[in-house]
């Protein structure tokens, strides 16, 4: 499921199936097969419902899961798709009553937070009301470190797209110099999402001009387009 919007009396449900290390056809490794289709089947549903049908939808999951013996845990890894100050009514909603919410539901909640919402234009204290443990990621310290970051992503992906076994090495996808450019943007931007998504746009510069590899150019053009 995916809670995006948080204001409304409608939403809809939508379900998206990941595919990875310890995954199979969608269904996850660490819970039982019929428990795992049970939920999926519940959480596949396209149509608008009110928010009471959706809220009874995400119990009857939770409830299952901890029939099993398990800890539902909630994770959140990609709030700072909010930072535009466009979006400031949807990051004190989610903080606030989303988390609430959450909390009440008797589940664990995992949540990355970007720094911006933790800065002197918003209320720390208040924003982590409902997070009980802080943990600070460190910013990535050199460019052998960021290549491991990205050498992780392209394993990654080279095993979704091969079904299991990863063939690719960073030094196949891109250059050393394409990396050290990365790690200058990143040094510059101070933000390893950013930088993700240059490699992105980099990379799908690359495969329409029929490169072999990403180069340290597909990456400036990259930067300057962003």
């Amino acid at each position: 499921m995916e809670f995006d919007r948080v204001q409304g009396q409608q939403r809809e449900v939508t379900h998206s199936t990941s595919r990875g290390r310890g995954m199979a056809a969608g269904f996850m490794s660490w819970m039982s097969l019929t428990r795992s289709r049970e939920i999926s089947q519940q959480t596949a549903n396209h149509e608008h419902i009110p928010m009471s049908a959706k809220i009874e939808v995400i119990e009857q999951c939770l409830r299952g899961i901890r029939s099993d013996a398990l800890v539902p845990v909630f994770v959140f890894d990609d709030t700072d798709r909010w930072i535009d100050p466009d979006q400031e009514a949807v990051v004190r909603g989610f903080f606030g009553e989303g988390l609430r919410w959450l909390a009440e539901l008797r589940a664990s909640v995992v949540v990355a937070t970007h720094s911006h919402y933790l800065d002197r234009s918003h209320d720390a204290a208040e924003t982590l009301t409902f997070l009980d443990t802080r943990v600070e990621i460190p910013p990535v310290p050199s460019v052998d470190q960021l290549g491991r970051v990205l050498e992780r992503r392209v394993q990654v992906r080279d095993v979704e797209a091969v079904g299991g076994e990863s063939v690719l090495s960073l030094s196949e996808v891109m250059t050393e110099p394409a990396v050290e450019e990365l790690f200058r943007q990143y040094t510059t931007r101070g933000s390893l999402r950013a930088v993700l998504q240059i490699a992105h746009v980099a990379l799908v510069e690359a495969a329409d001009a029929g490169a072999d590899v990403i180069t340290h150019h597909h990456i400036e053009a990259a930067a300057q387009a962003r």
